[in-house]
C-alpha cells in the first residue's frame, strides 16, 4: 500500500490510503494500516460479497501477517471506528461466506 495516492469515495465519505484517514465535510477517523487496507477492498467491492480467503489474500499481499481470527478482530475493530462518523452496520456479516461494505448507492 505504501505509494498509493488514490483516493476511494462512498456515500459522501472519502478514504486517504496514504494517510490512513477516512473523513467527510464534517468529522474524520484515522485508520490503522490494516483497517485502511480493509476499506479500499471493501470500498472497490461496494455491496459485494468479499469471501474470508479473498480478505487474507489482500491483506498478505499488502504485508500483512493475518489469519481469520485477526480478520473478524480487524473488522470489530472497523466497524467501531465507523460507528463514530455514523457509518455504523455499515459492513455486514454473511455468514460462513464472508463481508459486504452496505452503501447508500
Amino acid at each position: 500500500m505504501a505509494g498509493t495516492t488514490n483516493e476511494f469515495s462512498f456515500d459522501g465519505f472519502t478514504l486517504n490510503p496514504a494517510v490512513g484517514e477516512l473523513s467527510s465535510n464534517t468529522q474524520s477517523i484515522k485508520l490503522t494500516a490494516t483497517e485502511t487496507s480493509l476499506m479500499v477492498l471493501f470500498i472497490e467491492h461496494k455491496d459485494k460479497l468479499v469471501s474470508k480467503k479473498e480478505l487474507m489474500t489482500f491483506l498478505w499481499a499488502n504485508g500483512a501477517f493475518i489469519d481469520k481470527d485477526a480478520i473478524e478482530d480487524d473488522i470489530s475493530r472497523l466497524r467501531h471506528k465507523l460507528g463514530q462518523v455514523g457509518l455504523k452496520d455499515r459492513i455486514k456479516t454473511v455468514p460462513m461466506r464472508g463481508y459486504k461494505l452496505v452503501t447508500n448507492r
